[in-house]
């Protein structure tokens, strides 16, 4: 990067999902949709909190899950409106049909992919394979090395993907975990200057528009001729991004002062007789030991990716030239073929090179460090390859074996008939004794439960969780002695469809359990959870609601109540926290009419133990689905010794009733006679902590109607009247 005079700005010290978040609020765009998924979240927090804060203009959709969150920002540009998401590994694998479309649509959509591993085998890791899967679905690839490129690229992305002779949907990458939780100085623009650079855009033919009225139709067929015709303009166009890029980047530089050289950044290069060629991250570690190397009389230099779609074939050909051998470093897997995917597709060019030679490393693939070892390691290699030396194969690809468990230790519970909740627990504990959850978890309690009532027998399938730490492992290594299948969010039900179906076909006794958060089960994944309860699969589907996305840094999901702050429904000028009412998702479960659905809490153990025991007799007949009332210590903000007593409080006031319905038909198994004020449970939540009279009043509201209209679908007696407020 060349830097040249400052221009007037403000150095801060922030992470590069909140420099992707300030260039996002820079930019100011119109309508931004919001879905956390980790390294991620942070990006979709910070704007959450500027839109809170009133410091951002916008319309922000908090949306179910990444499918949704492209859909809703490309018809949003389609109408004409300036528009932003963010996303992660999984999330834009989710959304591949949709970024399909997007592309094909011309919609100048803006998005940051915070490279992460994909699925396959499951990694929370950083990787940039998820960059790779969709690198030919027609978008637009920037690549970041460091915090402060993170909020330039984002910012040159919009004037990229927004100019007239362009209009191709842009993403810009940075490594997860890497850059994503990095903090560094970051010289963060004035607003003034950031809406001069975007002025451009302003004194160009305005694009294509669906307005109300209008005569124009969007995402229609093309077949034939028309259709090669749009392909062909649209390959045009990305061709043309490459020279708009470089004017971009030296208008950029005038007005910002920093350039980066447009489509590559090339480093001490002019006399190298060898190069390393890379992209984000890894770079400034390149950097590093290429100094060192040079001290000791190595010509080196290193050729840095920013672009990667389109493939800057005519620049990386012009650099590297005549170069005697070249060593690609890729951060990802090409399957099927012996190399990287950019080491491949560079390949491919050859012959353009003039003899240089080529060699392949793979490192830094699930957050392995790429380390000035090995990167000191690839330089050596790479020039004895340029001296005439072959190898076998190339180095870095490194896989770290976890440390082997001597197995885990476990005792069986003695059977101790003091009370009617332990009569229950006819099984062994399956669970280690330390295990990584919270101090005062309730999702523990219930996971040790579950099992001691139901056997240890079952098979349970799960998604990325609070869980998650504690049910995944690879084979032996876990810390439990269940059988369990760690499932993608999106289809949690499904795969536990196909055990079931399975099971039954092959004559083998079973009692699968779909075990999710209220996320996957009121989100994401509601599509198949509803799908299945509507054919009616043999298993059992147990949510743990504990109101938000809690692993991923508390954010809302369907099921986070009225007036509840979360990360992405903060408290703030312009906040009272979430505006909107909870999904009764329970009771959404219950009309699909299924042999058993019911709610159950901690605080009420022999009611848990007898659901979960009709739910496994049910399951004979088909569906069960249980929703439990786990409270989220860390998340909500009370005392860990406190949640069996906020469960307690959920019950007396109503605000979680306990009911049971078979097919249909609903009843309560606990009814409270003289129900507390809802104040009385969210006195001792911190999330509730900022809701005025007026709001409790709102939120008690809600709770008196979904209780009566519990009342008038069971077998209470007596009448239920409406609140006052609500009768109209």
């Amino acid at each position: 990067m060349i830097t040249k005079a400052q221009k007037k700005s403000r150095i801060k010290v922030i992470t590069g999902n909140a420099a992707a978040a300030i260039a996002a609020k820079l930019a100011r765009p119109d309508v931004v949709a919001a879905y956390p998924i980790t390294p991620q979240t942070e990006v979709i927090e910070q704007i959450s909190q500027f839109h809170a804060n009133g410091e951002m203009d916008c319309e922000l959709i908090t949306v179910e899950g990444e499918n949704s969150a492209m859909n809703a920002v490309t018809a949003a540009s389609l109408a004409g409106g300036r528009v932003f998401t963010a996303t992660s590994s999984w999330g834009l694998v989710f959304m591949y049909d949709a970024i399909l479309a997007t592309a094909g649509a011309r919609a100048p959509v803006v998005m940051v992919n915070v490279n992460r591993e994909t699925p396959g085998i499951i990694a929370v890791s950083s990787g940039q394979q998820d960059m790779i899967s969709t690198r030919d679905a027609g978008w637009i690839f920037l690549i970041a090395e460091d915090c402060q490129e993170v909020l330039d690229l984002v910012l040159q992305a919009y004037r990229l993907a927004e100019d007239y002779d362009i209009q191709v949907p842009v993403m810009v990458h940075y490594d997860g975990f890497y850059l994503s939780y990095l903090s560094e100085g970051v010289d963060v623009p004035l607003q003034e200057d950031v809406d001069r650079f975007l002025s451009v855009l302003k004194t160009q033919p305005e694009r294509t528009k669906l307005v109300p009225g209008g005569r124009l139709g969007c995402g229609s067929h093309g077949i034939l001729g028309g259709y090669l015709e749009l392909r062909h303009k649209h390959v045009s166009a990305m061709e043309r991004a490459k020279t708009k890029f470089e004017q971009i980047d030296k208008e950029y530089e005038g007005i910002f002062g920093r350039s980066y050289g447009g489509l590559l950044e090339e480093y001490r290069m002019d006399d190298a007789d060898v190069v390393l060629v890379g992209s984000g991250s890894m770079c400034g570690t390149i950097k590093s030991v290429i100094d060192e190397k040079r001290e000791a009389g190595v010509k080196v230099g290193l050729l840095k990716m920013r672009m990667y779609r389109p493939f800057p074939s005519e620049a990386m050909i012009k650099a590297l030239k005549g170069k005697k051998a070249i060593g690609v470093v890729d951060r990802s897997l090409c399957f099927g073929f012996k190399g990287g995917p950019i080491y491949t597709e560079l390949k491919s060019f050859e012959t353009k090179l003039g003899g240089s030679k080529m060699i392949s490393f793979i490192d830094g693939i699930a957050n392995t460090d790429i380390t000035k070892i090995n990167v000191a390691t690839m330089i050596d290699m790479t020039c004895d390859l340029a001296a005439g030396k072959t190898f076998v194969k190339s180095p870095g690809f490194h896989i770290l074996r976890p440390r082997k468990r001597e197995g885990v230790n476990m005792t069986q519970k003695k059977k101790d008939n003091l009370t009617k909740v332990m009569d229950y627990l006819k099984h062994e504990d399956p669970f280690s004794k330390g295990v990584a959850f919270c101090p005062g978890c309730g999702l523990e309690l219930l996971l040790r439960f579950i099992p001691q009532v139901m056997g240890n027998d079952i098979v349970i399938t799960g998604t990325p969780s609070c869980s998650a730490p504690v049910l995944l492992g690879q084979n032996n290594q876990s810390w439990h002695k269940l059988s369990y299948f760690g499932t993608l969010m999106t289809g949690a039900a499904s795969n536990a469809t196909g055990l079931a179906r399975y099971y039954r076909k092959a004559g083998i006794k079973n009692t699968v359990v779909c075990f999710n958060g209220d996320g996957t089960a009121a989100d994401i994944g509601f599509g198949n959870l509803s799908g299945a309860a509507e054919r009616n699969e043999p298993f059992i589907y147990i949510c743990y609601d504990n109101e938000g996305y809690m692993n991923t840094g508390i954010q809302k999901s369907g099921t986070t109540p009225f007036g509840a702050t979360t990360t992405t429904t903060p408290f703030g000028s312009a906040s009272k926290g979430k505006n909107l009412r909870r999904m009764n998702l329970a009771l959404k479960m219950a009309m699909h009419k299924i042999p058993y659905a019911a709610t159950a809490t901690l605080s009420d153990l022999d009611d848990l133990a007898k659901k979960l025991l009709k739910a496994k007799e049910a399951k004979k007949r088909g569906f069960a689905f249980l929703h439990v009332f786990a409270p989220c210590t860390t998340g909500w903000g009370f005392a860990p010794e406190n949640t069996i007593e906020v469960c307690r409080r959920a019950v007396k006031t109503n605000y979680f009733p306990l009911w049971e319905a078979e097919n249909g038909k609903i009843r309560m198994t606990k009814t409270v006679k003289k129900p507390k004020p809802v104040s009385t449970y969210t006195e001792l939540i911190k999330k509730f902590a900022h809701l005025s009279q007026e709001d409790l009043q709102i939120l008690q509201d809600d709770v008196d109607y979904e209780y009566c209209m519990l009342g008038g679908l069971s077998l209470l007696e007596g009448e239920c009247r409406l609140p006052a407020s609500l009768e109209d």
